[in-house]
């Protein structure tokens, strides 16, 4: 009759367990990439994306960093989404730019809010991909580099045909 007991609570037990890890995915199944970014959490993504590019994604502490490479090519580019700014580089050239959000109003700011958006939507897509970090992230990642040549795209004017050099302008 005891082990009859025993049995019982036992089985009980490894019940409970197993309800409480079906809970605890279907938690972390209905988890945003977005809800994420609120909490202190060390995620790495490695996934393909639509355009077949390789990707890498870091998030901590809300800061969000994208290393792409893309297929068939040496060109690769990074991203660190941080407090409404986009930045994005080339470490090949040496080239990038940045947009910021809270600087900008209207129609600007939302165009800028929803880059963001599309990046970080482009990363919950991939979620099943994504890992708590293992080992702390360094910090370095998630600094803007310093060596990079950042276009203000929005407030630098489009040059004219006869500003870009090698260009003609044709007569009409």
């Amino acid at each position: 009759m005891l082990i009859v007991i025993i049995s019982i609570i036992f089985l009980g037990m490894v019940g409970y367990i197993i309800f409480l890890s079906l809970q605890d995915a279907q938690q972390k199944k209905n988890t945003t990439i977005r809800d994420l970014l609120t909490k202190k959490t060390n995620l790495v993504c490695n996934y393909t994306d639509a355009n077949k590019n390789a990707v890498k994604t870091y998030i901590q502490n809300g800061t969000i960093r994208v290393d792409l490479k893309v297929q068939d090519s040496t060109e690769s580019r990074s991203i660190i989404i941080k407090d409404q700014k986009l930045y994005t580089w080339s470490a090949i050239d040496k080239k990038g730019f940045a947009l910021d959000a809270s600087q900008e109003s209207g129609s600007v700011a939302a165009g800028i809010q929803s880059k963001i958006d599309g990046i970080i939507n482009d990363i919950n897509s991939h979620k099943s991909s994504c890992v708590e970090a293992t080992e702390q992230i360094s910090s370095s990642m998630f600094t803007v580099p310093k060596d990079i040549e950042y276009i203000d795209i929005l407030h630098t004017p489009t040059p004219e045909p006869t500003q870009i050099p090698g260009l003609t302008p044709k007569p009409y």
